[in-house]
């Protein structure tokens, strides 16, 4: 659906997009353009040229198809051929040989997407206008955003619903001034989520929380601690040398000297910097400790008992190397 605008240089105070109200008659209407009350851009309908503003010409059923006004044999005032149409007049334009409809290099959306909030209106390659409008939707606030599609066409959204109000204001951006509807924003505020008196996110004025973790991808290694700066929820990543626990956060460097934990060799794993030693325990058994992701393990074979010394073998104490091993 493509939808009207007055610009500030038009005398009329009626605005198309959220209905363009004189008295009980609309945009669109069969009554609504005339000699006295002369018609801008994609406004309807109109029955000759002399009911639209200066530069622009009356073409007969296009508003409905064009505008999303009217019916589909409403005429609507739009630019002549070779031009489009700039804010405030028609301005000569390229012209696409394959369809023969003007155009410009690219889709211009002044408030980059999606964004209820911001006020702003989108210009298609063929200079067609989108603009954000407030509207009242089963009796709520509501704003109604445009944006580029992929073919850097205009498109019209959903309305979505303003919960603190919606207002419009006036913008200018490209050279084209316009009235342009947004939601009122929540006042920023930021507030520390804890678990046990421990801090462990964040959360702002929307209800979103932001809790601390590991990354996903290639940032699985990014421990993201969140915190309220002033109103702001505010991120701090750090990157993990082995490996990220969303609870523990970065889990510290681990080796060991018996990699293949060989129950018949004393061997040492080391967690940022504390040794632990295979040990001997009851019942004529080694205990192996071992790095696995960063975390030190302890090693079963098969099931949770540290690993057997085996038959004529017995655990003693490797002097040289400050660990038990089986002899």
């Amino acid at each position: 659906m493509f939808l009207t605008i007055l610009t500030v240089s038009v005398v009329s105070a009626f605005w198309p997009f959220d209905g363009g109200l004189t008295g009980n008659v609309v945009n669109g209407d069969s009554s609504f353009c005339t000699s006295s009350n002369r018609c801008s851009y994609g406004q309807g309908d109109c029955d000759r040229d002399s009911q639209c503003i200066e530069g622009l010409k009356c073409v007969q059923d296009i508003a409905k198809k064009q505008f999303g006004i009217g019916s589909s044999t409403t005429d609507a005032c739009v630019c002549p051929s070779g031009k489009t149409w700039g804010g405030d007049s028609c301005e000569t334009t390229q012209t696409d040989t394959g369809s023969g409809n003007a155009t410009i290099s690219k889709c211009i959306d002044t408030d980059s997407g999606n964004q209820p909030e911001v006020a702003g209106f989108v210009k298609d390659k063929y200079g067609r206008l989108g603009v954000d409008y407030c509207k009242q939707k089963d009796g709520k606030d509501s704003v109604y955003e445009y944006v580029c599609d992929s073919k850097d066409i205009v498109q019209g959204k959903k309305a979505q619903r303003c919960e603190l109000g919606c207002v419009t204001s006036t913008i200018t951006s490209d050279g084209t001034t316009v009235p342009a509807g947004a939601c009122i924003a929540p006042v920023a505020s930021c507030t520390k989520i804890e678990k046990d008196n421990i801090t462990i996110g964040a959360e702002n004025e929307r209800g979103e929380k932001f809790i601390n973790g590991c990354g996903k991808g290639d940032d699985k290694l990014k421990y993201t601690t969140y915190q309220c700066d002033g109103s702001k929820v505010v991120g701090e990543g750090v990157m993990c040398a082995t490996r990220c626990d969303n609870n523990d956060g970065c889990i510290g460097v681990c080796t060991e000297t018996d990699s293949e934990n060989n129950v018949d060799i004393g061997g040492v794993a080391t967690l940022d910097g504390v040794p632990h030693p295979d040990v001997c325990i009851r019942n004529n058994r080694v205990k192996q400790y071992s790095c696995s992701n960063g975390r030190l393990k302890t090693i079963g074979q098969g099931d949770s008992k540290p690993t057997g010394c085996g038959t004529g073998k017995i655990c003693v104490a490797d002097e040289t190397k400050g660990a038990d091993v089986l002899v």
